[in-house]
């Protein structure tokens, strides 16, 4: 009964999730973001990617409003710290979507080839806890640029 509920929110999520709606048809960057479609991946340098589809639920606007916040409060002054805001479906967009694989929205930390997805525990907290959210992306940008 477990798994099927599982299943069941899944499903819900990606359809709540899934593209649709309009947006400006640009790869939205936030402000002070210097990363570039070719992306970095030295060692040292942490990246921050929220992936969005055009049309998004509370949690998925939730979580880009912790990861914009954090960073513009924390690290927006660090030049081995970027944050790109990435809309699922633009041509702009399609190589970095392709390359971490993403399909719906998406919290992606990567530093050099590694990566962490900390999607699950941006929808599990980013409405009613979005201080857990924002404490569990320091921890990894910080364990990151160490």
């Amino acid at each position: 009964m477990k798994n099927f509920l599982l299943i069941i929110m899944g499903f819900l999520l990606v359809t709540a999730c899934d593209g649709g709606g309009s947006n400006s048809g640009k790869t939205e960057v936030a402000a002070g973001s210097t990363v570039s479609q070719a992306e970095s991946t030295a060692l040292g340098v942490v990246n921050i990617y929220y992936f969005h589809n055009k049309q998004r639920c509370v949690t998925c606007n939730a979580i880009e409003k912790v990861v914009v916040d954090l960073y513009e409060k924390s690290y927006s002054d660090n030049e081995n710290v970027n944050l790109k805001i990435i809309t699922i479906g633009d041509d702009e967009s399609d190589k970095i979507v392709q390359k971490y694989e993403v399909s719906f929205s998406s919290l992606i930390i990567t530093s050099g080839d590694a990566s962490t997805d900390l999607t699950e525990q941006g929808f599990a907290n980013a409405v009613n806890k979005p201080d857990v959210l924002e404490d569990l992306i320091t921890r990894e940008i910080e364990r990151s640029l160490e």
